[in-house]
């Protein structure tokens, strides 16, 4: 690179500042003087850092050989110091080369695309879920025995799970580490086979097993499952009140609807109609009927046997919430 160029093309940018962001059209590339900067891109609404690269590195050039638009974003993680080669100059330059070679460039510019595309996006809080979905498999042998709990030696099964997940051991036995403080899993030492990791409850282990496999699938196929989610607060918030006035007549399921709406003021401090599609999701779950008497009275029926369901199976989510993200921080 001349002098001339050099000067004319000389860029300076501070550490935090974006050279350019994705998806930005771009008319140039660059060589990094001094400094160091990062490459990343947003994948399932993650930020994936592609590299780091300093002095004498290149970026920004498939911008210049393939389209023009970026396909990542590029920080500077300290003061920055560049040569910016535009497209006028690259052109140039390549009109010297044959053009079997420029081909031959434009080529590899499309493969490095479709291996960035692939980029792994999984996440520690997804790769945690791995782990366990890949632990509720050993267990389930011993589940279809009917036991109530496994256990497993602890060294060999990292050993092993980093070989099938290729995930690496130190960040597997995290994992563990965080498993064991939940209800579900202890540790043992046995002093013939060393440490190891207890299933204290499969079934319960199964259901988060399960849980995690349905959070996987969303993130993937980017839907959403109800069964992972929970209730909305929305929800959450009339099936405890529903509850709270079923005690309060000793039982009685039978909610008389002017007594309902005085009550939904006076508690949730809104009016029934407010929760109109809580209410009407509850009827198509026939957890609630409605009923009018002979006087013209109306009445939501409670069923307690599926309303009680309904709230186990959201202590359950709440409770499967909690242990995601505590695993979630191997």
């Amino acid at each position: 690179m001349n002098t001339y160029i050099g000067e004319r093309t000389q860029r300076f940018y501070k550490a935090g500042s974006q050279i350019f962001k994705e998806n930005d059209y771009g008319a140039s590339m660059y060589i990094i003087s001094s400094g160091m900067i990062e490459v990343s891109t947003i994948k399932n609404d993650q930020n994936i850092v592609l590299a780091t690269l300093g002095k004498g590195s290149i970026f920004g050039e498939m911008a210049l050989i393939d389209q023009p638009y970026r396909s990542a974003t590029v920080t500077a993680l300290t003061d920055v110091s560049c040569i910016e080669i535009n497209k006028l100059l690259f052109n140039a330059n390549m009109q010297s080369i044959p053009s079997w070679l420029r081909t031959f460039f434009q080529i590899l510019v499309e493969r490095l695309r479709d291996s960035n595309k692939k980029q792994d996006t999984f996440q520690v809080s997804e790769k945690s879920k791995q782990v366990i979905l890949m632990l509720a498999e050993m267990a389930r042998p011993h589940q279809q025995a009917d036991s109530l709990s496994i256990k497993i030696p602890w060294a060999d099964t990292i050993h092993n799970l980093e070989i099938i997940l290729n995930i690496p051991a130190n960040f597997i036995e995290r994992v563990f580490d965080n498993l064991i403080q939940t209800p579900m899993a202890a540790q043992e030492t046995d002093f013939h086979e060393g440490r190891l990791l207890v299933i204290k409850d499969i079934a319960c282990f199964m259901e988060f097993a399960n849980f995690c496999k349905n959070k996987l699938s969303s993130k993937i196929h980017k839907n959403q499952s109800p069964a992972a989610n929970g209730l909305t607060k929305m929800e959450s918030e009339f099936l405890n009140f529903i509850g709270k006035l079923v005690a309060e007549q000793g039982g009685g399921t039978d909610l008389e609807l002017n007594y309902l709406e005085a009550r939904c003021l006076e508690i949730l401090k809104a009016p029934l109609e407010q929760y109109k599609s809580v209410t009407d999701h509850l009827v198509r779950q026939k957890v609630l009927s409605t009923r009018k008497t002979d006087d013209g009275d109306s009445f939501y029926d409670v069923d307690k046997n599926r309303f009680q369901g309904l709230l186990a199976d959201q202590h359950q989510t709440d409770s499967f919430q909690k242990y995601e993200s505590l695993i979630g921080r191997a």
